[in-house]
Order: C-alpha cells, then structure tokens, then sequence
C-alpha cells in the first residue's frame, strides 16, 4: 500500500512539474524568398507564443 501511495504521488508532482514549463510554438519556422536580388533589404517575421504555463524567457538570439 505505500508503494502505491508512493508512486502516486509521484506521478501527481511529476504532473504539475511538466505542465509548469514553458512551451514555445512557432506559427512557422522557414521563409523562402526565393531569388534574392542585391541591394534590397530582406526580413521576415516569426511569429510564436507560449503555450506553456509559465514565463518564457529567451536569451541569445541568433540569426543564422
């Protein structure tokens, strides 16, 4: 009967922990632009969110 409640709780702690991390979702994560010509300048935005339950903070952003 202890293992049992044991394992229980277990799973229960384990449970809240993985739902309280945060969760990054890209709306999408390529952009073609196709044939690039000289002298123009080229962006594209990429939009996410946090579908997590608790703060997402980002660090070292990096273009590449």
């Amino acid at each position: 009967m202890k293992k049992f409640i044991f394992s229980f709780i277990l799973i229960i702690l384990m449970t809240i922990y993985a739902s309280a991390n945060p969760e990054i979702v890209f709306e999408k994560t390529i952009h073609n632009f196709g044939k690039v010509k000289p002298d123009i300048i080229h962006s594209a935005v990429f939009t996410f969110f946090n579908r997590g339950t608790s703060d997402l903070i980002i660090e070292r952003v990096r273009a590449g």
